[in-house]
């Protein structure tokens, strides 16, 4: 299990990845980066603002 997934940030954009895991904006995007590569979820698109994402720790490809 990630630290994304036992945080519950499920459907949470970087920034507040961020501030829920005590760590910059950046190394957010770096850790989403990095556990997605590992398939541990996914973006998805935010429908709220077309620039952004939603991360979607339910695309999770492990067991």
């Amino acid at each position: 299990m990630t630290a994304l997934q036992a945080s519950g940030v499920a459907g949470m954009r970087a920034g507040e990845i961020g501030r829920r895991i005590d760590v910059t904006n950046r190394a957010a995007r770096e850790t989403v980066d990095q556990a997605e590569s590992l398939g541990y979820g996914a973006r998805q698109p935010d429908p709220s603002d077309a620039r952004g994402f939603r991360w979607d720790a339910q695309a999770w490809s492990g067991g």
